[in-house]
């Protein structure tokens, strides 16, 4: 189970829900006493994982295989609003990480670091070389 904290709820994806544990994830965000339960990624044949706040809590960044490929995607906190912001690369991308304004996420591509805006545009490739993170961070 990979965690991600806003201050009142937390999102997480979640493997142990499913009958095979071999089967795909699901990102789930819950509110600290366990009381509401949002199934975000709701999408049983993906593989759904590594769920990211934005600053303001208002959407979660998390990769997705669903297009038979792994996106990055954005939902809304409240589960409505999903859109692949990676609809069109070639490649495997994974561990988004948004930036401290929100104008931006940070995202590995093939083992290398990429940034974009929020939206999807403006992807760039940051390294030529393979990182190697679970977890990417901004400072």
């Amino acid at each position: 189970m990979i965690l991600a904290s806003c201050k009142r709820r937390v999102a997480f994806a979640d493997y142990s829900r499913k009958s095979d544990l071999d089967q795909p994830g699901e990102v789930w965000i819950a509110s600290l006493d366990g009381a509401e339960l949002i199934n975000l990624s709701n999408n049983s044949t993906a593989d759904d994982g590594h769920p990211n706040w934005s600053p303001n809590g208002r959407k979660i960044a998390f990769e997705s295989n669903r297009t038979g490929n792994y996106d990055i995607f954005v939902v809304n906190a409240d589960g409505s609003g999903l859109v692949n912001v990676t609809p069109d690369s070639a490649g495997a991308n994974h561990n988004p990480a948004w930036s401290p304004d929100g104008l931006r996420i940070a995202f590995t591509r093939n083992g290398e670091l990429w940034v974009m805006n929020a939206n999807g545009s403006g992807a760039a490739q940051i390294s030529m070389q393979s990182v190697i993170s679970e977890k990417l961070k901004w400072h």
